[in-house]
């Protein structure tokens, strides 16, 4: 593709070199020419002289305007959706037959994949699935490719062409985000932006891959160039959002999540079979997606205030080397007559941030509860999440060869004050991490297993982020990372935890198709937690928990996804996921 993209570039200079009138030296360049270069894309460019031109005769007759409405995507919350209403309006009918046959072979690899009694002939048949689609894969790619070099070669592009190109380049570009290849999705957005320069969709697809390669300065500017544009724009919002936290600047980004939730939130075309096509998580079809993202944005909004709240009014401890802050209701005996007016502080802070309190009542609020405090049972428990911290900074740092390069601030909530005003389905990715704090979460009676467990969950996405730097990472990485180092601890709570561990033992069976690893935050659940833990675990028994640690140092080094993967394991992104897919049915590792 690299190769393809190069003899692109070639033939656009010789184009763009003379745009003047038809010279003696013009080489005319019909259809089936460019037909013919489609067939053999890595073919050489034609030999000109120095002074010869390109020229593309177009000989099929072209629409009054491109099929696609870019206004539509922007009230979609997902990159996903973008692409789903491109396939579905007509606008890539070009690849409609390769995504059909996708779409079959994907239905086709789940139904097998539902089957309970594993055989090695299953096995087969689910790799053989997948080299197809692979081959399907590759050849849409080049589909896409070969029309773009088709529309680079003609001279004076109409606004139809323009368009189309725009939305081509952008297609490739979300192709290969899914891949790990940001800088080259970045390539092809670069080249949208030449056709189509005030499109705010071209800045907030910028924005995405900006942060995944961790230039967030530069993406938190995409997006808000894609706000002055559109200023209820749900992609750019979330992004900005996200981007805004890493800085813990939980204020603002609060603000953006309640913009987003109030947005218009859009749908694509054929958005029950959307889906349909993944019954596990949208067993309503679209109810069912309405309900997930009403439901996840509240709870950004909420957790975003929740910080912000923390991060302004806990108290702060001083007999530590770092910065711990702690919900003021820990250590006092549970009651729920300190409990109900600080939840309904803090329900008024959710709801409409730091204007809906009072600085003063909140304060003598927690100076109540201060001489409610049981100091030696208190003294106790900080001793214990510091000692757990050093412990953790330690075989963490073992397992990953990393030390610290930052500070993490340290947060200690008591969820029973605000787990039930936050919507979702529990302490379980409950929060989205952030790599300079280390968020724990302690409940009255909390053993210490459950606490040390906690703090080296916290700790891996704080050595996560500290090595990789701040960026979007695929949230089965962070979270399955975090899971396995939370192992560290010597604690296991999908073995401990009786409940968890009759899950665990119908999970370990169920298999892992390619679009998993896509999965976003909003629909990451227990189940998926355990799984990512699993494809971590593969990884680690294969090359070692350095073999990450490698991987998130390139990563912080500028590397893209597919460049690190390559870095670390000898392998492309696409490759990595490929073998922890044929691999993980048959790994006994639990």
């Amino acid at each position: 593709m690299l190769f393809l993209v190069a003899v692109l570039c070639c033939l656009v200079s010789l184009v763009k070199g003379e745009r003047g009138g038809r010279s003696s030296d013009t080489i005319v360049i019909t259809q089936e020419d460019l037909d013919a270069f489609a067939r053999a894309p890595f073919a050489r460019a034609p030999a000109t002289t120095p002074s010869a031109v390109i020229e593309f005769v177009e000989t099929r007759p072209r629409a009054e305007e491109f099929p696609v409405r870019f206004d539509i995507c922007h009230s979609f919350p997902s990159r996903e959706w973008i692409y789903w209403e491109w396939l579905e309006s007509g606008a890539l009918g070009l690849i409609a037959r390769i995504e059909s046959e996708i779409a079959d072979r994907r239905a086709e690899h789940r139904e097998l994949a539902s089957l309970r009694d594993w055989s090695p002939q299953l096995q087969r048949e689910l790799d053989s699935i997948d080299d197809e689609i692979e081959q399907l894969e590759t050849e849409r790619e080049h589909t896409l490719l070969e029309r773009v070099a088709q529309l680079e070669l003609t001279p004076g592009l109409s606004s139809y062409e323009r368009t189309e190109a725009t939305v081509l380049y952008m297609t490739v570009a979300l192709i290969d985000l899914d891949d790990g290849k940001a800088k080259q999705a970045l390539k092809m957005l670069d080249r949208a932006r030449a056709h189509l320069q005030d499109e705010p969709l071209v800045s907030v697809l910028r924005g995405i891959v900006l942060r995944e390669v961790g230039r967030s300065d530069a993406a938190r500017d995409e997006f808000r160039n894609a706000l002055a544009n559109r200023s209820g724009m749900l992609l750019a919002l979330i992004g900005l959002a996200e981007a805004l936290e890493d800085d813990l600047d939980y204020a603002e980004a609060a603000e953006l999540w309640d913009r987003a939730r109030r947005a218009d939130l859009g749908f694509p075309r054929g958005l029950e079979r959307l889906a349909n096509r993944d019954p596990e998580r949208f067993p309503e079809g679209e109810a069912s997606l309405r309900r997930l993202w009403s439901d996840y944005l509240l709870q950004r909004v909420r957790q975003a205030r929740l910080r912000d709240f923390a991060h302004s009014y806990y108290l702060s401890h001083e007999k530590t080397d770092y910065t711990l802050i702690y919900d003021p209701s820990i250590g006092v005996p549970w009651s729920e007559e300190y409990a109900a007016p600080l939840r309904a502080v803090v329900e008024r802070y959710l709801e409409g941030g730091e204007e809906a309190v009072d600085r003063r009542e909140v304060e003598r609020l927690f100076r109540a509860l201060s001489l409610e405090r049981d100091q030696e049972g208190f003294q106790q428990f900080m001793l214990h999440v510091s000692d757990f911290l050093a412990t953790a900074e330690r075989d963490v740092g073992r397992a990953l060869g990393h030390r610290a390069r930052e500070t993490p601030v340290v947060v200690v909530y008591n969820p029973n004050v605000w787990q039930a005003l936050i919507a979702g389905r529990g302490i379980a990715g409950l929060f989205a991490p952030h790599g300079r704090s280390v968020s724990v979460y302690v409940t009255p009676g909390m053993n210490p297993d459950d606490l040390k467990s906690t703090i080296y969950h916290e700790y891996g996405h704080f050595a996560t982020f500290d090595l990789a730097g701040p960026r979007d990472l695929p949230v089965w990485l962070v979270e399955g990372l975090a899971e396995h180092l939370a192992r560290e601890s010597g604690y296991d709570r999908f073995a401990e935890d009786s409940v968890l561990a009759r899950w665990r033992d119908i999970w370990v069976k169920e298999r892992i198709a390619r679009p998993w690893f896509n999965k976003g935050r909003e629909s990451f659940g227990p189940a998926d937690y355990y799984k990512a833990r699993r494809a971590v675990g593969l990884l680690a028994a294969r090359f070692g928990l350095s073999g990450l640690g490698d991987m998130l140092e390139a990563l912080g080094d500028g590397a893209d996804l597919d460049e690190a993967s390559r870095r670390a394991f000898e392998m492309d992104y696409r490759d990595l996921l490929r073998f922890l897919v044929k691999r993980l049915p048959s790994w006994t590792g639990r």
